[in-house]
């Protein structure tokens, strides 16, 4: 069964806002936010934020100039497609990983519209 899931990043130039994986899927990671859509629930709802960004049993966020990305902590795709959304250029991709998180196929490409 296919899932819906969620990747937000919080850019407000020249920072982004990550958070560092405490527990689950990805932990000892820097990543963005999100996670599964819920049923009856839209893309854009789950991807809503406001407020003050603060620690939780699953994150702890920190804002990081976009110089000092972190990329050794994070995933091994990132650094591939991150440039192009800090730029704020559209981008279709696809990354296989294996059981070492070693990128075994990558497809990544600018495109006009999504």
């Amino acid at each position: 069964m296919k899932k819906i899931m969620t990747l937000c990043i919080i850019h407000q130039h020249p920072k982004v806002l990550l958070g560092m994986k405490k527990r689950g899927f990805g932990v000892g990671r820097w990543n963005g936010f999100g996670g599964k859509v819920n049923e009856g629930e839209t893309i854009e709802q789950a991807d809503k934020f406001s407020g003050i960004p603060t620690e939780s049993e699953e994150m702890k966020p920190e804002w990081f100039d976009i110089k000092e990305i972190p990329f050794s902590q994070m995933w091994t795709d990132d650094p591939f497609w991150m440039p192009l959304f800090l730029e704020n250029k559209k981008f279709k991709g696809k990354f296989v990983f294996d059981e070492n998180d070693n990128i075994l196929e990558k497809e990544l490409n600018e495109v006009e519209n999504i």
